[in-house]
């Protein structure tokens, strides 16, 4: 996988972040403005704080730098694996965790079933930084809570603060914090946030100036949302025909903000019931919902999710009959939906090759049921943790 990724001719995301980073090694502030004027290739649109992250790339040669990027993805892969192997046969420690069989055996198919997830194949062939920010965010989780003398052992939501600086769709995050009324995160959070911002002010103050006041608002900057490959709500309504205009606009806001209560149920379930996955997982499918373009590749948080669904499947104490029915119809369509890709979806309905142009209304819609998938694993999860959940007979078959 490392020297297949190393050596196909794309890696066209990361050529982008090596060019900004090489832009500011090489040119300082004067050159760096020069990331947001038009180019052959793609753009830059990223904050000015993740070019000065990105020089660090540009001090080795760019294959070098592909091959590090690449097998630190690999690696994350394998952590993400173990980490919900651990979680699923409730080890407590790593050492035990490796002299377990099972372990072993799980993280290892794991580590193979998530580096086949289409987000994740995507993400090699195009060099994206995706999985390096969900590294960030689920690093800062893992550090979340108190240690045994009752002291919070880490600054709770700095680093996805700082992810926040790179890319702005973490922010979404600060939800989770919200709902648990963990203030104290929320601050870290925003002072990593801002500091990123104030940092790169410091340093890239006129490209600073450029990307807040005339980069941020210009939303066509990443794409147009109606194209096939975007599975966030308004990707579907445009991709079920409605228009791209004010009132579908007002929709997507509506739909959006139904999502995030929604969402907020489940969080503050889930961490109830200690299913602390599942309200990480929520918090990133909302994420990638609500966001104007989320990307097929942009859901890497699929390798959480659907273990976590399993969670709700296999825990929750009123896991029996339609539930459990319903459980196994949104996994086993999630999976077709996200180990395909929205052009191979399409595809499959008559588009023609790599489904490029999909030639019916009925052929585009079909390519945003990823996101259907994610909207049932919300309502799945608020089903599965809700405290009606305990009532006798709930959801049992008759």
């Amino acid at each position: 996988m490392v020297l297949y990724s190393a050596y196909i001719p794309l890696m066209n995301d990361f050529e982008v972040y090596y060019y900004g980073g090489s832009r500011v090694l090489q040119t300082g502030e004067t050159g760096v403005n020069e990331l947001y004027a038009a180019r052959d290739g793609l753009p830059f649109t990223y904050p000015p704080f993740a070019a000065l992250l990105f020089a660090g790339l540009a001090l080795l040669p760019l294959g070098t730098s592909g091959l590090i990027f690449i097998t630190t993805a690999l690696v994350g892969a394998a952590v993400v694996a173990a980490w919900l192997a651990r979680h699923y046969f409730g080890l407590r420690s790593w050492r035990t965790s490796f002299a377990d069989w099972r372990f072993r055996t799980i993280a290892l198919a794991g580590t193979g079933a998530i580096l086949l997830l289409g987000p994740w194949r995507d993400t090699f062939d195009f060099g994206q930084i995706n999985i390096i920010l969900m590294g960030l965010i689920l690093a800062d989780f893992a550090l979340y809570g108190k240690d045994r003398a009752g002291e919070i052992r880490w600054p709770a939501g700095l680093l996805i603060g700082l992810a926040a600086g790179i890319k702005l769709t973490p922010l979404a995050f600060g939800l989770y914090f919200l709902v648990r009324r963990d203030f104290k995160a929320l601050g870290w959070m925003a002072a990593g946030f801002f500091g990123s911002i104030g940092l790169a002010w410091a340093v890239l103050p006129n490209a600073s100036l450029t990307f807040w006041t005339k980069i941020l608002p210009d939303t066509g900057r990443i794409g147009g949302p109606a194209y096939l490959d975007n599975l966030s709500v308004k990707g579907l309504l445009l991709h079920v025909g409605l228009p791209d205009s004010g009132l579908t606009s007002v929709l997507w806001l509506v739909l959006s903000l139904g999502l995030a209560a929604l969402t907020a149920l489940v969080i503050k379930w889930a961490v109830a019931a200690d299913e602390n996955f599942v309200a990480v997982s929520a918090t990133a499918v909302l994420m990638l919902l609500i966001s104007p373009v989320s990307w097929s590749h942009h859901w890497v948080w699929m390798a959480v999710a659907l273990p976590s669904m399993a969670f709700a499947m296999h825990r929750v104490p009123s896991r029996t009959g339609k539930m459990r029915l319903y459980g196994w119809i949104i996994v086993t369509v999630s999976a077709v939906a996200f180990y395909l890709t929205p052009k191979y979806l399409a595809m499959m309905a008559g588009a023609n090759e790599w489904g490029k142009d999909p030639q019916t209304q009925f052929q585009l819609a079909v390519t945003s049921l990823g996101v259907l998938c994610g909207v049932a694993l919300l309502a799945y999860w608020a089903v599965a943790y809700s405290p009606s959940r305990r009532k006798p007979g709930f959801l049992q078959e008759s």
